[in-house]
């Protein structure tokens, strides 16, 4: 057994930290003044906040690993990541301690003990986004920063029957600005619906009205791809692409033939899903950060 001062944590023969915990950490936030999660210099970043008041309360460098790498001005309801730490402390009163000191647009949610092998990434088994369309006559100051602001009528029934060619495994190169790296992904749920899709409730029905819901779930996503996709649909709802459009464009790989790129402020990581045992009950199989559950 040696010790290293850098770490400040005792190392087995092999190199291993002993005595860590792993935690994670179930984060709401509002994109919009951010430069998205990871870390970017001489910008703020929810990475960067998160991490810094971590690392002041525990009195240690912390390092996050995360579900969803979110861009500049996209949200999140449930992301999800975690950390490994020798600390020791209460999981709620962590809570507390972090949110006095976030900034009050990102709040930490929930904070439980996890196996040691459990990643926010790797062991993710889906995630889900969701994109909200404001489609009527007037905007809204309400929900200006979480929408896409659309004036022109939008036919959601022939926008779902395109949504049904992009459901299933598939190169989504046409998806993606992505250059390189494996373009396969396995889209499971791909739902268009009027409303919020949100857990807020609102006694007045004119807050919600012309709001349009577009929901996806898959394994993984590439960068933009959600995005690019709701700009596709949206070219569908509008009749300016049909259906079977859609599924040309998927075939043809190449994203100059897709629809615009959504703008960034309607979109929100609402959950993601993983099987795995908790430390303090193994046999324990469950969700983290649930985020929406209802159907639409």
């Amino acid at each position: 057994m040696a010790y290293n001062r850098s770490l400040g944590n005792l190392l087995d023969c092999g190199g291993q930290l002993v005595g860590l915990r792993n935690w994670c950490l179930v984060l709401e936030y509002d994109g919009g003044r951010y430069c998205g999660w990871q870390v970017q210099p001489n910008a703020p970043s929810i990475q960067g906040e998160v991490e810094g008041v971590l690392s002041t309360i525990l009195r240690e460098t912390v390092s996050l690993a995360v579900a969803g790498r979110t861009d500049t001005g996209v949200h999140a309801l449930g992301q999800v990541a975690n950390f490994k730490t020798g600390a020791k402390f209460v999981p709620a009163r962590l809570g507390w301690q972090v949110n006095a000191l976030l900034p009050n647009d990102i709040v930490i949610r929930e904070i439980k003990s996890v196996d040691d092998d459990f990643d926010a990434r790797r062991s993710a088994r889906h995630r889900t986004y969701s994109y909200q369309i404001l489609n009527r006559a007037f905007g809204s100051a309400f929900w200006r920063q979480h929408s896409w602001f659309v004036s022109k009528p939008l036919n959601i029934s022939v926008a779902a029957e395109a949504a049904r060619h992009l459901v299933g495994s598939h190169d989504f190169s046409a998806f993606t600005v992505a250059k390189e790296g494996p373009m396969i992904r396995r889209v499971t749920e791909l739902k268009i619906a009027r409303g919020s899709g949100s857990e807020l409730v609102f006694s007045d029905e004119t807050q919600t009205e012309g709001l349009i819901s577009i929901r996806v779930t898959a394994n993984a996503f590439l960068h933009h791809m959600v995005r690019l996709i709701v700009g596709t649909l949206v070219d569908v709802a509008t009749g300016k692409l049909t259906p079977e459009q859609v599924r040309q464009i998927l075939e043809s790989k190449d994203v100059c033939q897709a629809g615009p790129r959504a703008p960034a402020r309607g979109l929100r990581l609402e959950k993601v899903d993983y099987s795995i045992s908790t430390s303090d009950d193994a046999s324990k199989v469950e969700d983290i950060g649930s985020g929406v559950t209802a159907e639409l």
